[in-house]
């Protein structure tokens, strides 16, 4: 779940999405932190314009 959560935020921070912030580190990313980042990656993606 961890390398998922990262490249998740990472996918995110590239949309512009999403940031996280200095002080948190993706190890503190619970269960229900990653289904919220999961959500805004899928919303993102039907979001983006076809490129």
């Amino acid at each position: 779940m961890l390398l998922a959560a990262q490249l998740l935020v990472a996918r995110l921070e590239r949309a512009g999405v999403y940031s996280m912030p200095h002080a948190a580190t993706v190890l503190e990313i619970t269960a229900d932190g990653f289904a919220l980042l999961q959500r805004l990656d899928a919303k993102a993606r039907t979001s983006a314009p076809n490129g």
